[in-house]
């Protein structure tokens, strides 16, 4: 994607469920913008899918966020506050569940083979994403519905309303916003 010749003054939170491509998204944006690109997997996760301590993710996200300009892209409700508060936009990738789950396993089994490192230098196995509890799969079931009925109450609350908050829901909709924001300033 062509890079802005400019860097333009935006916040911009990406939220939806694992595998609504959420990560995608940033890093085109954050090339459209001239902005970095933060990845809140990375700042949540220890090698072998040891979780961090809030408190140490928190101070972590506090000082990245500082900066003028970024896309972050993530969920993770102890950075929520950090994150949206300083948002000029939050966007959510309100996709299908039968795209997240063809997506995921796509995604999930090119990491497998590829040994690709993610969220902070950790990697998928099989076993853990096709035969476990911790399976990505039934962590995006669980919270796609939550957040269907989470996110528009928290819009609505008015808490946020200093953010424009945009819900795309396809991928034609992502492209024509993409689109939009490489052509136009937010």
């Amino acid at each position: 994607m062509k890079q802005s010749s400019h860097n333009r003054v935006a916040r911009i939170a990406i939220v939806g469920t694992s595998g609504s491509g959420k990560t995608t998204v940033a890093q085109q944006l954050s090339t459209i913008l001239g902005c970095d690109h933060i990845e809140l997997d990375a700042y949540a996760w220890n090698p072998g899918w040891v979780k961090k301590e809030d408190s140490i993710i928190v101070n972590d996200i506090q000082k990245v966020t500082q900066k003028d300009s970024w896309v972050i892209c993530g969920n993770y409700s102890v950075t929520r506050e950090i994150v949206w508060a300083r948002a000029t936009h939050i966007v959510w990738l309100n996709l299908p569940v039968r795209i997240i789950l063809w997506r995921l396993f796509k995604r999930t089994i090119t990491n497998i083979i590829t040994r690709k490192k993610i969220a902070g230098a950790n990697q998928e196995t099989f076993r853990q994403q096709f035969l476990s509890k911790k399976s990505i799969f039934l962590w995006a079931l669980q919270t796609h519905w939550k957040r269907k009925r989470e996110y528009p109450f928290l819009f609505a609350s008015g808490r946020y309303g200093h953010a424009t908050v945009i819900t795309l829901q396809s991928q034609k909709e992502i492209d024509e916003w993409l689109s939009l924001c490489l052509h136009c300033p937010l």
